[in-house]
């Protein structure tokens, strides 16, 4: 079960004093914070909305931390996916050639393997030829084992 809390005692040094993202394991009884960088540096900004893959491996959630990842100095909230398994988190809400959104994404959801990520974004450049002005709806496929993925605009759309 994935979900937000303000708590500071769900985990041990939870000290960053913003909204934090925890998968509490049923069968465990275990509680682990997810919204980290890979290197469990604390997020310096809230996370929340998570969603969970169906193994409980993948979390999406979004975030307006901007320590989460290298490279991250957009401004906005941003769409990330932590590896309960590998530790790892990257950055989802972000053009195929890797530039930054430049608006808020939200509304994660992750498919049930863990391989796409669908999300709401104001972000105007994460693919050519967005210039409605509107929040639209974008899928993100993190390539199954490999880093290549594509963002696709909702068929309604085109």
């Amino acid at each position: 079960m994935a979900f937000k809390s303000t708590a500071t005692n769900l985990v041990s040094g939870d000290t960053n004093g913003f909204i934090d993202v925890f998968v509490h394991d049923r069968q465990t009884g275990q509680t682990t914070r997810v919204s980290l960088a890979s290197d469990s540096t604390q997020g310096n900004g809230d996370s929340y909305s998570p969603s969970i893959s169906a193994d409980g491996r993948y979390v999406a959630f979004r975030s307006s931390a901007s320590n989460l990842v290298s490279g991250d100095t957009n401004g906005t909230s941003d769409i990330f996916v932590h590896d309960r398994q590998g530790g790892g988190t990257t950055r989802v809400s972000v053009a195929s050639d890797g530039t930054q959104g430049n608006g808020d994404s939200y509304s994660p959801s992750i498919s049930a393997d863990g391989r796409y990520v669908a999300f709401h974004s104001y972000a105007s450049n994460l693919v050519s030829g967005d210039t409605n002005s509107a929040p639209d709806v974008f899928v993100h496929d993190r390539g199954g084992a490999g880093p290549a993925y594509q963002l696709y605009l909702p068929l309604i759309l085109r």
